[in-house]
């Protein structure tokens, strides 16, 4: 179904006119693109969101597996495990922490 619409001003209406013809196969078919690319820009914003949440938390718990293995370490009592300290204030004071203890350990065993 072809949906017409005339534009004049009234004056013109005696003479010619201009028709504006909307084809609605058209309009499905600029919606359904806009809708597409707009899916597409949320799957790649959803996808970058992800890697760099995977990136920023493996970092982070990096810190804490060399952490659990110095732990392990000192469990087992290698005393002279020593954690580097580095990386953000949160993970320092806590291998200073734990530098502290091994050396008070290591000086309780000697």
């Amino acid at each position: 179904m072809t949906e017409r619409i005339v534009l004049a001003p009234p004056a013109a209406l005696t003479g010619t006119a201009i028709i504006v013809v909307a084809d609605p196969t058209n309009e499905i078919d600029e919606i359904w693109r806009q809708t597409s690319q707009n899916f597409l820009l949320l799957v790649l914003f959803c996808a970058s969101a992800c890697a760099a949440v995977y990136l920023i938390a493996g970092n982070v718990l990096a810190g804490f597996s060399a952490f659990g293995k110095a732990l392990n370490a000192v469990g087992e009592g290698q005393y002279d495990t020593a954690l580097a300290e580095r990386g953000p204030p949160e993970f320092v004071a806590l291998a200073r922490g734990f530098n502290r203890m091994a050396a008070r350990l290591r000086d309780y065993e000697t």
